[in-house]
């Protein structure tokens, strides 16, 4: 598979896979009542060097970090020549 087709075939099946694994999270947490984790949100704050904020402030940090960690493999697998 040449690169330019590997740049753009992995990060849009990581992107697909997170959306999917992000659904299944969100029908999960409706049934059990649970709350968002912000652990995501709270890594990538001390990644970045960023102030503390509280949880509700952290949504889209959370948000890009999940995306960031998911897509970054599909990117890797595609390169590595994985069908999956």
């Amino acid at each position: 598979m040449p690169p330019s087709e590997i740049l753009a075939r992995g990060p849009v099946a990581g992107a697909i896979g997170v959306t999917a694994m992000a659904l299944a999270e969100k029908l999960g947490q409706a049934f059990t009542k649970r709350t968002n984790s912000y652990v995501s949100a709270h890594t990538l704050e001390r990644l970045l060097g960023l102030s503390h904020r509280a949880n509700h402030e952290r949504l889209l940090l959370n948000w890009a970090m999940h995306r960031a960690s998911m897509v970054h493999p599909g990117l890797c697998k595609r390169s590595h020549g994985s069908k999956a």
